[in-house]
């Protein structure tokens, strides 16, 4: 085994893909422990970058009317970092009236991003063994959007970029920035409990 190895990791939230500090400890001498110092971080920063995005979500405007979404139904919501005082909402311009009305009166939910619950419900984290260590990615899978018989990745990039009939409401860009800025404050040896606090602490 080479001298002083590296340990690295990235963690990946919708297109981008974050470079995390390397474990420079002595590999060689403890490697289980120098697993377990670094690859729960890692695991806890992706659940608390999918919490943060959904939460930006669920905290959209719904202007009056009845929601119809919850957190129950999100698969990967990590309790231990989300922020029970509430998450400020995405800036994103309002639906039309029109459509709001329309998802209104066919019982859907009125918030923006949000109509059936598929879309959010299909965002997923998952962990992957690869050459550099372990990667967990937060991202939507290569499947058709039921409600729409459009592919999910196809809408993402709508929804983000916008489109010559809607304008854009990205909501991945701005939930990466806000990770990777709290990441690039915290101490190299931050603990799970400590990172968890962290992220909870974001709006």
């Amino acid at each position: 085994m080479a001298k002083n190895p590296t340990l690295k990791h990235t963690v990946r939230v919708g297109k981008r893909t974050f470079k995390v500090r390397s474990n420079k400890s002595f590999f060689t001498e403890v490697p289980s422990e120098a697993i377990k110092a670094t690859g729960p971080q890692i695991k806890a920063l992706a659940y608390g970058s999918y919490t943060l995005l959904v939460d930006k979500i669920l905290s959209g405007d719904a202007q009056g009317f009845p929601t119809r979404i919850t957190v129950s139904q999100m698969p990967y919501y990590d309790t231990a970092t989300t922020n029970q005082r509430g998450r400020t909402p995405l800036d994103m311009p309002p639906l039309s009236e029109l459509y709001l009305n329309r998802k209104v009166a066919e019982g859907l939910d009125p918030r923006p991003l949000i109509a059936t619950g598929f879309y959010l419900e299909n965002i997923q984290v998952a962990e992957e063994q690869t050459k550099q260590g372990k990667l967990y990615s937060v991202y939507v899978p290569d499947i058709i959007h039921k409600p729409s018989g459009v592919g999910l990745q196809t809408i993402v990039g709508w929804l983000e970029y916008g489109t010559t009939n809607s304008p854009s409401r990205a909501h991945w860009r701005p939930v990466a920035l806000i990770v990777r800025r709290r990441w690039a404050r915290l101490p190299n040896n931050i603990r799970v409990d400590a990172l968890r606090q962290s992220l909870k602490k974001l709006r």
